[in-house]
């Protein structure tokens, strides 16, 4: 089990760190990040039958934030516009975690 909690890990931090930005416009920049927070959300996702309850829970919840980020994802690209978020990674993770749990505060 750790073995796969260091690979997913080391999965999303790839994702993330692959991301060429070279070439694109800001709303294409914020699509990809999300797109990759969604692809991230759905491999935790998949954990749902894991025979611990936490990493059920956490499965459970990355599916939610997978749906919720799917469902608004040209919402969420207009707000990072507007409010102008740097298109590094970490800042646009920071605000979709936001926007999620801005939605979703019983997740927190």
């Amino acid at each position: 089990m750790k073995r796969a909690a260091t690979f997913a890990t080391g999965l999303a931090v790839t994702f993330f760190a692959s991301i060429g930005f070279a070439g694109h416009d800001q709303e294409t920049t914020y699509r990809n990040l999300i797109d990759q927070k969604i692809a991230i959300c759905q491999m935790k996702a998949q954990r749902e039958d894991s025979e611990g309850k936490n990493v059920r829970a956490a499965a459970e919840k990355a599916d939610k934030q997978a749906k919720f980020y799917i469902a608004n994802k040209d919402d969420l690209v207009q707000q990072l516009v507007q409010q102008n978020v740097s298109a590094k990674p970490y800042k646009v993770n920071c605000f979709l975690i936001k926007a999620y749990n801005g939605e979703h505060p019983a997740d927190m």
